[in-house]
């Protein structure tokens, strides 16, 4: 066969590149993102954004473009798919002119100077279009990180979703922006409040508009963030570098783990501190009750009314110790909040005398906000839900989570905090028998203070060790002068870990489910004797790795519950 032959690259006006660039990346991005029909609004909300794009694309007045507007103010969410096949079919031959490099940029692999962070004035932190609620909670402590490289600089976030970085400290101003047309200014540097000294946009997809931004950007400093690509990207107009970075791959997969490797690429201090102190509380769970607050609901898939009914109705059927009350999520429309009721019915039909169910109800208006559900957060005591927003939220006031997760979404897992994953192909009565194990802590008003188990020396073995693995972890000395500690650490740490690994089946068969979020019967051992000096930081990463995987661990965050007064 014959290939046929290919279409001329298209040249592009220089002002026209960036408009053209947002247009074809969140396009693409659209077609890869399934959407629930509980989230009906989602797309129809980026084709308004997109469209504002349509003004300053069709000002070069480039026929190939005036075509690709054309198909643009066509779209509607009925008949996307069809038109946007069309629309990256109609901007293909313009590419090779949005991707490529002026040629004055010396590309690194090097930090940048420390002095484009630490020397702003004005920062703007951009979370772009394609960021999901759950992945833009995982962006929370960046402001603080590039507060603490800059005390006396004015930072603005710029976010997609009105309300949700309202309890986040450290930052001066929140706008929250509709169109890509404010993003296309924003990139620029003028942005809502005039012009920004670092523009830092953050995205879970690869924005890769840094070659369009090269040819606009005569000064100042323009970061590109992805975590999902686990990448990092800084423009340094003045100087003409452009400095790049990825994932180590296959270390720092988690998301969570993936954004403080590149902020400390970029020179800040991200360390392993609580996340919880990014977001301000203003209320504390009852004392007299057990609240348990219930969200469903995730942007990408429907819930089961089946599922979550027998759920619920399995988890609640003992007689509880103290009253409890559990709270379900409306949702954002009519079509979930019909589903809230019908479960708060169903459920509270099959439930033990001492439990009462309702449908929580928003301070304005007729859907829940982003404030109305961090309220509900931060008085419960226990967060049931899905892989979405609400398992990343939850953890941040405190709550005890229980995330029900399919399985290839591991890197989605929050660390430290006392969130546990079970699977919804299990069998649903032993996934309300598992997370029985962890509600009934809580039942009596207090954390326990035991475990199921005659003898629980080794398991308090494996949370010292884990401990000081995690001190050493994360010393700042030189690692020349703690490395033989760090070595001699991890080996106590492995050794311990493969001892209550291979405890596992004296646990009751009740923690069957809690314990099936991983193999733990695949040792930990790592061969840290006899390692030049030279490939020691090599080998700390991968301690850092190891250690951080079973931070992530149920089995971990249930030993830390048990055993640890007062923790949560």
């Amino acid at each position: 066969m014959i290939a046929p032959p290919r279409a001329p690259s298209a040249s592009l006006p220089a002002e026209v590149k960036l408009p053209v660039s947002l247009l074809t990346r969140y396009v693409l991005f659209l077609t890869r993102r399934p959407i629930s029909s509980s989230n009906p609004h989602y797309l129809g909300r980026r084709l308004e954004g997109l469209r504002s794009l349509a003004e300053p694309i069709s000002r070069a007045g480039v026929p190939l473009l005036d075509e690709a507007v054309h198909q643009l103010e066509a779209m509607t969410p009925a008949n996307f798919h069809r038109l946007s096949e069309r629309l990256q079919a109609t901007l293909l031959p313009v590419a090779p002119a949005i991707t490529e490099l002026p040629r004055d940029y010396v590309v690194s692999s090097s930090s940048p100077r420390p002095e484009l962070l630490a020397g702003a004035r004005r920062v703007l932190l951009i979370a772009g279009p394609a960021i999901g609620v759950g992945d833009e909670l995982i962006l929370f402590p960046l402001p603080g990180w590039l507060r603490a490289a800059n005390p006396t600089a004015e930072i603005t976030v710029m976010s997609g979703y009105g309300g949700l970085w309202d309890r986040v400290d450290g930052v001066d101003h929140r706008v929250t922006y509709r169109a890509h047309r404010e993003l296309l200014d924003a990139i620029r540097g003028d942005g809502p409040a005039g012009a920004y000294d670092v523009v830092v946009l953050a995205d879970f997809e690869r924005p890769d508009l840094h070659p369009a931004v090269c040819g606009e950007l005569s000064t100042g400093c323009y970061v590109e963030l992805s975590l999902g690509g686990r990448s990092g990207v800084l423009v340094d107009g003045h100087n003409r570098w452009l400095h790049r970075t990825r994932g180590p791959l296959p270390y720092a997969s988690n998301f969570y783990f993936g954004l403080p490797h590149l902020a400390e690429w970029l020179g800040l201090d991200a360390g392993l501190g609580d996340r919880r102190r990014a977001v301000r509380r203003t209320a504390e769970p009852p004392a007299d009750r057990l609240r348990i607050y219930v969200n469903a609901f995730t942007s990408k898939y429907d819930p089961s009314a089946l599922y979550w009914s027998r759920l619920l109705s399995a988890l609640l059927q003992q007689r509880p110790e103290r009253p409890v009350e559990v709270v379900v999520d409306p949702g954002t429309n009519t079509q979930t909040q019909a589903f809230a009721l019908s479960l708060v019915r169903s459920t509270g039909a099959r439930t033990a005398p001492g439990v009462t169910l309702s449908v929580a109800r928003p301070a304005q208006g007729s859907s829940m906000s982003f404030e109305d559900v961090f309220s509900q957060m931060e008085r419960a005591h226990v967060v049931i839900c899905t892989d979405s927003f609400p398992a990343h939220a939850a953890p941040l006031f405190g709550c005890a989570t229980l995330v029900i997760a399919d399985m290839g979404l591991e890197n989605w897992r929050v660390p430290f905090q006392p969130v546990w994953y079970l699977s919804p192909q299990a069998d649903v009565d032993a996934v309300a028998t598992a997370m029985r194990q962890v509600v009934g802590r809580f039942e009596h008003g207090a954390n326990g203070s035991a475990l199921p188990l005659a003898d629980a020396a080794p398991e308090r073995e494996l949370l010292a060790t884990s401990r000081r693995l995690g001190q050493l972890l994360g010393d700042e000395r030189d690692l020349d002068d703690r490395f033989d500690s760090l070595c001699g650490a991890y080996r106590d740490f492995s050794r311990s870990y493969r001892t209550v690994a291979g405890r596992l089946t004296a646990w009751p068969q009740e923690f069957g489910e809690l314990f099936a979020d991983v193999d733990y019967l695949e040792p930990l051992d790592v061969p840290v004797d006899g390692v030049p000096r030279g490939l020691s930081g090599d080998l700390a990463f991968h301690l850092r790795d190891r250690w951080q995987w079973w931070q992530n661990t149920n089995l971990r965050k249930y030993l830390r519950l048990a055993l640890e007064a007062g923790v949560q």
